[in-house]
């Protein structure tokens, strides 16, 4: 896994700064940059489905499915049965 081992409250660019720290020596920038673009389309819409955050951010499908996994997997985001994206403002 590409978690952390320990965890803090956080939210907006604190957010996106935990990303970069998390991912900055496992990961390449520009999947970093990319991980940061679909937690701001994420954020900016509650409840967005996957199927609909590549049209919002530009990122093409696979990749987007990749990383989300990878964003999920680590807790930054939550995904329901219906495939609809938010936040984990509980874990980051």
């Amino acid at each position: 896994s590409l978690g952390f081992s320990h965890r803090r409250k956080t939210s907006g660019a604190g957010m996106l700064e935990r990303v970069t720290a998390s991912y900055h020596d496992k990961a390449p920038q520009e999947h970093i940059t990319l991980m940061c673009k679909i937690l701001n389309a994420i954020k900016a819409n509650r409840g967005i489905c996957i199927e609909d955050i590549p049209s919002a951010t530009g990122i093409d499908f696979k990749t987007t499915v990749e990383l989300i996994g990878i964003l999920e997997i680590d807790g930054f985001i939550n995904i329901d049965l219906l495939k609809r994206c938010s936040i984990n403002y509980k874990n980051v």
